[in-house]
């Protein structure tokens, strides 16, 4: 029986997602406040289904800013899967979606989604 990474990643990741799922909305945006990322980045899509829009877009959209600001932050899958979530819990089809993701100014595309979020009304 050979070793594969990818079992292992998945059963961690497993495990990380469980831990998140049990802590309160307030508890994993206050990670996030802090640059606490898990190494799964399942903190991004527990929130997603966790909160509500107007929850988690203040902290999500600062994440990001502050993500894509700072030169010497290595990882750019963390910044890709905040931006997930934001679209998520904006509820932007996958399409669309992907457009913000991957697009080669992530900056512009968080102030883009930072002004479709201020276009939400107050009780979504």
């Amino acid at each position: 029986m050979s070793f594969d990474w990818r079992d292992e990643w998945e059963r961690h990741a497993e495990k990380e997602s469980k831990a998140q799922q049990s802590r309160s909305v307030s508890e994993l945006l206050e990670d996030v406040r802090e640059g606490w990322f898990d190494g799964y980045y399942k903190i991004w899509y527990t929130i997603a289904r966790k909160a509500t829009a107007h929850q988690a877009l203040p902290t999500l959209l600062e994440a990001a800013r502050k993500m894509l600001k700072q030169t010497d932050f290595m990882d750019d899958l963390q910044i890709i899967h905040c931006l997930t979530a934001i679209c998520k819990l904006l509820q932007i089809p996958d399409k669309e979606a992907k457009e913000y993701i991957y697009a080669q100014d992530k900056l512009q595309a968080v102030q883009m989604l930072s002004e479709i979020f201020e276009k939400l009304p107050q009780n979504k």
